[in-house]
């Protein structure tokens, strides 16, 4: 379980900026996050055969050519802690306005917490990605819209 987490929130962690309060909406589509008020999303977007067999097992993924798994997690900017439990939602829709709803799942190893949600593709897929991230009563929610270009992996 710590190698999903590993492969999950090392990267979007390294982006975090410990303390930092940002008063307005900052987003970068190339590093995968928006910053909000008082938390920033990070998220992504990766084939399922990247998350090792007996990984994918325990946390019941499924693991294909053809299978992405969308990846969310929220970080208060005042902490240097990982993902923080919120209501995630959403969905993603191609060229064509085919719409999908996609199906978070919390995923819990020690103290943090990202949701993943799988997505079967076609090749050069282009998907407009719609989420909306809920901190349960806080701030929010948050709205992040993101568009990628999917490949499956051959």
């Amino acid at each position: 379980m710590k190698r999903l987490h590993s492969l999950l929130l090392s990267a979007a962690l390294l982006l975090h900026s410990g303390s930092a309060i940002f008063a307005q909406v900052e987003q970068s589509p190339e590093q995968g996050f928006v910053r909000f008020d008082k938390y920033t999303v990070y998220y992504s977007v990766f084939n399922s055969t990247m998350v090792q067999p007996d990984v994918a097992q325990v946390h019941g993924i499924t693991r294909g050519e053809d299978q992405m798994l969308v990846n969310i997690a929220m970080v208060a900017n005042d902490s240097p802690n990982g993902g923080q439990a919120a209501e995630i939602s959403g969905s993603v829709s191609n060229l064509m306005q085919q719409r999908r709803e996609l199906e978070f799942k919390a995923i819990v190893e020690d103290s943090v917490i990202y949701y993943l949600a799988p997505l079967r593709i076609t090749n050069e897929e282009v998907l407009n990605f719609n989420i909306e991230v809920d901190p349960r009563g806080e701030a929010g929610p948050y709205q992040v819209k993101f568009t990628k270009k999917l490949y499956v992996d051959q």
